[in-house]
């Protein structure tokens, strides 16, 4: 008959294991639900050692025991790490928030685009100026909003942004829905990305 103590490592495994679910059914993150698979195929796997163990075998009993209190020590550092995952997503998340309501009520219009001249972003303010809805224009170039001379002119000016890198400062026409052109003061510049590589440019105006 095995003794029970042989059991202690496996009984520590399975509170790692309770305590893994918890954490995959609190946050729902893939690798939570990874590590809950992997605890368990450990869980087993004591199980079926503890009963072929023998009370002499100190070695191996030592080796479960130690296996018992890894993964109550993996449990917990991947919750601590988890909880820095998490506070910075909600910080992203309220910062971003935060970002959107100051630049959708400003009083100057403000536009994103990627390297390829395509809208990614257009607050409230230059929406107006071109009345046009916002989601309307997003994914869309100059070429499709303003006529060909006025898009080409645009278009040159954005390539040679993207090439030098350089904050840009003109005056850009804009041409209304109903025809109107206003001349708009423009402030240019590149945007980065984290390896500090040219991902497109915006403009303020």
């Amino acid at each position: 008959m095995t003794p029970l103590f042989h059991y202690i490592p496996v009984v520590l495994s399975l509170l790692a294991l309770l305590w893994a679910c918890l954490l995959w059914l609190k946050w729902q993150k893939a690798y939570l639900g990874g590590l809950t698979a992997l605890l368990l195929v450990i869980v087993v796997a004591q199980l079926m050692v503890a009963t072929r163990v023998k009370e002499q075998e100190t070695w191996s009993q030592l080796t479960l025991l130690a296996t018992g209190l890894l993964c109550l020590l993996v449990v917990y550092l991947v919750e601590r790490l988890t909880n820095v995952i998490v506070s910075g997503e909600e910080w992203n998340r309220e910062t971003k928030a935060d970002w959107l309501s100051l630049v959708n009520r400003a009083p100057f219009g403000y536009y994103q685009k990627d390297r390829n001249g395509a809208y990614s972003f257009i607050n409230r303010q230059f929406s107006n100026w071109l009345e046009q809805t916002e989601s309307s224009l997003i994914g869309k170039s100059d070429v499709d909003i303003f006529p060909e001379e006025i898009a080409n002119a645009h278009f040159a000016s954005d390539q040679q942004l993207l090439e030098t890198g350089k904050m840009q400062e003109s005056f850009e026409e804009i041409i209304q829905s109903q025809g109107e052109m206003v001349r708009l003061h423009l402030v240019k510049y590149p945007r980065f990305n984290a390896s500090k590589e040219t991902i497109g440019l915006q403009g303020v105006l």
